[in-house]
């Protein structure tokens, strides 16, 4: 058998014991089977005993998890498959007319939860449906497992299909692939294995049946224990079901979200006792097609879901992740002797968080290297993040936090979901984040920065870091990072427009950013070779018209991240009025919005809310110079628009004989729109895209 190394961070082993080495403090190895471990002892088969502290490192046997090969031809469908094919193709039968053009029907859809009194843990889930159309056959037609090395082991205990003319396909173990996660870019991950099965004969009427049962053998902590369970899909699902049993001892902690109308008498769990568990059992039948509308959440955030934990507070998750992050955070002799070079000349602590930012998002590389949960979710120590210059997100977290107690400010690592995830319910005490980002205390106010990232001017950070709560590991605190003040993630144009007699238009363009759009124009701008700038602009252009010819531009501090991005461009566009009999017609530069951009509002009505991404603004200054033989006609009435979740202004009047001033200005305040305000959003959105296509209308003076 295959030897691994596990560090001993208070992981407890299953009780069959599988274990071959221990080596001592003392620099002595026992060879023997470990029956259990607790906190201070170590528990072996013969009835020998040792103090924990006395083991050094403990070398686990890999338990064997290939299954044995058979191929499917050797064996025969038996009655109960025979008898479950029809069971499941009669049922199908009655669904397909109570859901008419679906793609597909979830038949069956189980999971089975065990939590042993050691730990250890074991789920099996089955799933069963019924492909009605061709796009479901690849998503359908897979089974995939995954386990990893040292820790857990899967095996697929059945993978059916079953066609309409009787025929069973069923599992041949010997076609299963494993493969290793397949590095994306800037990503790496070594030690878990990829299990792979294509379903053969997979046609649109067939029934797909497969069950997988996956066992932790060697948790990485013992009590992390944290079942979740979705039961709505995009198909409608005839019968959906989690089970969840621990031993009798443990109280389990938990959750029904989203169990409205016809699904809230299901909140309950049944709940079965007996002399060894207790059992916690949801189930719904029946479950309709989630039908997604545009801009809706996630669909975790709308279907009903079961979230479980053995934590009631998350004392114990603030303890555990302390003690990762806080071992991680020390700098050594020259990374402090870096970080007080480097902020040097700042003046305050805002400076030198600055000075520091920029410096982590610059200068340390994105690239994630895993090689199990110490360092996948507490990350590697400073030090060594700052020597090599890379990390993924929690790296960068930990070595930002690192620099700034050298610089004397209170900062913490930060566990996220990403807003544009699943909604975090933190009623739950449970671990399942998806990203680092880092606080910083600053003149008495807590400061969100994402160091991830390379081109966020200090304190920006990505649209997918606000308007959701945080895990606060060192302050042991669950804190909600507020969405920005719009001008704080806006667009500023700044036009020019100088109509010629002949209808000409010689248009200058002026553009400043803050937060995401920012950093997004200054990353592609930096991509973009110099010499290839020009063509960008030009086809920039050919969108207000196909006339138009590039006099210059300019773009600033690409390659600066203290300093505001800019750029301008300046150029002409012939024949740009209209004329129509004696009156002239003047389009505003983009300032008609088109109906597309309000896709969301495109609805009747709503079933679900609309969820931005982040709040922001749009502001345009125009100065419209035209010549001294045009009169106005009429110019848009100024109009305010708002509602508590967006604002629309505009206000035109002249200045001079032969000017025009134009401000503009779009804020989107909220991130959320529910369903009881979409009417007046709808409303709201409708008249301002209306406004925006109106024009400025001159004749010549006679």
């Amino acid at each position: 058998m295959k030897n691994i190394l596990a560090f001993l961070l208070a992981i407890s082993l299953t009780a069959s014991g599988f274990c071959e080495i221990i080596n001592l403090r003392s620099g002595k190895d026992i060879k023997e089977n470990i029956t259990s471990m607790d906190k201070k002892t170590i528990t072996f088969d013969n009835g020998k005993k040792i103090s924990r502290q006395d083991a050094g490192m403990i070398q686990f046997a890999k338990k064997e998890i290939k299954q044995n090969l058979v191929k499917a031809e050797d064996i025969e469908a038996s009655p109960e498959d025979k008898k479950e094919a029809t069971r499941l193709f009669k049922e199908a039968e009655k669904l397909k007319k109570r859901y008419p053009g679906t793609n597909g029907i979830v038949l069956v859809d189980e999971g089975d939860y065990i939590y042993r009194k050691d730990g250890t843990r074991i789920i099996v889930s089955r799933y069963a449906g019924i492909i009605l159309k061709e796009d479901l056959k690849k998503s359908w037609g897979q089974v995939v497992g995954y386990e990893s090395e040292g820790r857990s082991r899967t095996k697929f205990l059945k993978a059916s299909v079953y066609t309409p003319d009787g025929k069973i396909y069923l599992l041949d173990t010997s076609k299963i692939k494993r493969t290793k996660p397949q590095a994306k870019e800037k990503f790496f991950s070594s030690g878990g294995e990829y299990m792979i099965y294509t379903l053969p004969n997979v046609q649109v009427g067939c029934i797909i049946d497969y069950t997988i049962e996956k066992e932790t053998y060697n948790p990485y902590e013992k009590d992390f224990f944290f079942p979740t369970w979705n039961f709505q899909t995009s198909s409608p699902v005839s019968y959906s079901k989690i089970k969840i049993t621990v031993p009798k001892e443990r109280e389990l902690h938990y959750k029904a979200i989203n169990f409205n109308g016809k699904f809230s008498k299901s909140r309950k769990p049944k709940i079965t006792k007996n002399k060894e568990t207790t059992s916690y059992q949801w189930e719904l039948k029946n479950v309709p097609a989630l039908i997604g509308e545009p801009m809706m959440p996630p669909h975790s955030d709308i279907a009903p879901r079961i979230k479980a934990s053995l934590f009631k507070t998350w004392d114990e998750i603030f303890d555990w992740t302390n003690k990762l992050y806080q071992a991680r955070v020390n700098a050594n002799k020259k990374l402090k002797a870096f970080t007080l070079n480097l902020i040097k000349d700042c003046k305050n602590n805002e400076e030198k968080t600055a000075k520091i930012y920029h410096y982590v998002q610059k200068e340390i590389r994105y690239i994630a290297v895993k090689l199990g949960i110490a360092s996948g979710m507490g990350g590697f120590d400073a030090n060594l993040t700052w020597k090599r210059r890379w990390g993924c997100c929690v790296d960068k977290a930990v070595l930002f936090t690192a620099m700034l107690k050298v610089a004397g400010i209170e900062s913490s690592p930060v566990l996220v979901m990403t807003n544009t995830s699943k909604k975090v319910d933190f009623s739950v005490a449970a671990i399942g984040f998806n990203h680092a980002i880092s606080v910083v205390k600053l003149n008495g106010k807590k400061v969100f920065l994402d160091s991830t990232n390379s081109d966020f001017r200090f304190p920006a950070m990505a649209s997918f870091d606000y308007g959701m709560k945080a895990l606060n590991i060192f302050d042991r605190s669950i804190d909600y990072i507020d969405l920005p003040n719009s001008k704080d993630n806006g667009s500023f144009y700044n036009y020019k427009v100088d109509i010629q007699p002949n209808g000409d238009a010689i248009i200058t363009e002026r553009m400043s950013y803050t937060g995401t759009r920012e950093a997004q124009l200054k990353s592609y701008y930096r991509s973009v070779k110099k010499e290839d700038r020009r063509r960008v602009f030009q086809r920039m252009i050919k969108s207000v018209s196909p006339s138009a010819e590039l006099i210059d531009y300019e773009v600033n501090n690409t390659e600066v991240i203290e300093k505001p991005f800019s750029m301008a461009i300046k150029y002409n566009v012939k024949d740009y009025t209209i004329k129509a009999s004696d009156i002239i017609v003047l389009k505003i530069p983009s300032f008609e919005m088109p109906a597309q951009t309000i896709n969301e509002v495109a609805l009747a009505k709503r079933k679900y809310p609309i969820q931005y991404s982040i709040s922001m603004g749009k502001y345009y200054h125009y100065e419209i110079n035209f010549p001294p033989n045009y009169e106005i006609v009429s110019m848009p009435k100024n109009i305010k628009l708002k509602n508590k979740h967006a604002a629309f202004n505009a206000h035109f009047e002249k200045s001079g004989e032969n000017k025009i001033i134009c401000e503009i200005t779009r804020e989107q305040i909220s991130r959320f729109v529910s369903v009881k305000d979409y009417a007046a959003y709808k409303s709201f959105s409708e008249k301002m895209v209306n406004y925006t296509k109106n024009r400025i209308f001159f004749r010549e003076k006679k």
